[in-house]
């Protein structure tokens, strides 16, 4: 599921972004393993929608690829900083979810429409157990 060197979508990305722009309120998953490709979509994603985006993760620094892909649309806030500050956009995406304790993720899904999680839940990223709870 890896991106051209171009920053085109390849087939099962381009599948998966039709399906997100059509997709009505609630959360959207992508889980695959390490690098094949999920932050580069998600940041696919961002770039191309006719809303807003807000995206999570644990530290900034996880989301460089994201952000390379995603451009001037790129709105960074930390988990933390998000529940404080009240901010609202069309969707959240929480890149590395699994690495975010469950408690404060489900806080975090509660406050917008839509919601992308990407994340891998093979050890990468924390255990990914608190995940699937």
């Amino acid at each position: 599921m890896l991106a051209t060197a171009t920053g085109e979508p390849q087939p099962e990305q381009a599948a998966i972004l039709s399906r997100l722009r059509e997709m009505p309120p609630g959360v959207a998953t992508v889980i695959a393993p390490r690098g094949r490709g999920k932050s580069a979509l998600a940041g696919q994603f961002i770039s191309r929608m006719a809303g807003t985006a807000i995206v999570t993760a644990p530290a900034k620094t996880a989301t460089d690829i994201l952000a390379a892909f995603a451009g001037e649309r790129f709105c960074f806030m930390a988990p933390d900083a998000l529940l404080a500050s009240g901010a609202r956009a069309d969707w959240l995406v929480v890149d590395e979810a699994a690495a975010i304790p469950a408690p404060l993720l489900l806080q975090l899904v509660s406050r917008f429409p839509r919601i992308l999680l990407t994340t891998t839940v093979q050890g990468y990223e924390g255990t990914g157990r608190g995940f699937f709870t």
